[in-house]
This record gives C-alpha cells, structure tokens and sequence, in this order.
C-alpha cells in the first residue's frame, strides 16, 4: 500500500495542502486578535480572506481522505489526526498569523488551488 502511494501518489500536492491548512490556522489565530484597521492587511477583511477560509477548511480532512485511499482507513484516519495537530501547532509556532499574514494567505490560496489539482488528477491515473 505505501509502494502505491510512493508510485503513484501526489506528494507534492499532500505538502501544499498541508502549508495551507498551517496558513489556516494562522489566520484564525489573526483573527482572534482585536481588528487594527491601519495595520492589518486589507486580505483580512477582503473577499480572498473569505474564500482561503472556505477553501482551507476541509484542506487537513481532504488529506486524511487521499491517504486513506492509499494507505488504508486506519493509516488515513491516524494521518489525519495527526495532521490536523500538527497543523496547529505550526501554525501557531511559525508565527504564519504575525506580520505577513498577507503573503501567505495569497500563497496558501495558490497552494490549496495547486494541491488540490494534484491530488484529484493522481486519483485518476
């Protein structure tokens, strides 16, 4: 089963999916935080804001899903929790909520888009 993830699995799309569920929980850490209108980045309260949130969302669980579907049901539920602690952690730990907060939405929105191409097109290879 690993040999089959390894072959014909999208590692690539499991890493960008995974940098932006940490960007998700930065920005939620952000926006726990009383709004600063002159410093925070207009991406905060800006409709690209919105659809990270919506997209990012399922980012961890979609993971879970596309390990299982190599790995097995057990391998992919403990993978996704796992992942799904690791991502707060970092999150927080990284400091991805702190200045460039902008930065990393934008890229994390271009890596859920890119991650999720990947793994979806590797399903049907």
């Amino acid at each position: 089963m690993l040999n089959d993830f390894l072959e014909h699995g999208s590692h690539v799309g499991v890493v960008l999916c995974f940098y932006a569920a940490c960007v998700y929980f930065g920005f939620l850490q952000r926006l726990q935080q009383p709004p600063n209108i002159a410093l925070d980045p207009p991406v905060l309260q800006n409709t690209i804001g919105s659809i990270f949130q919506l997209a990012a969302l399922p980012a961890n669980l979609w993971i879970a899903v596309y390990l299982a579907q190599f790995l097995g049901l057990f391998w992919g539920v403990l993978a996704g929790m796992a992942l799904f602690a690791l991502s707060a952690i970092l999150g927080v730990a990284l400091k991805l909520g702190g200045k460039l907060i902008g930065l990393h939405v934008i890229l994390g929105l271009l890596a859920l888009v890119i991650g999720y191409f990947l793994t979806i097109a590797s399903l049907f290879d």
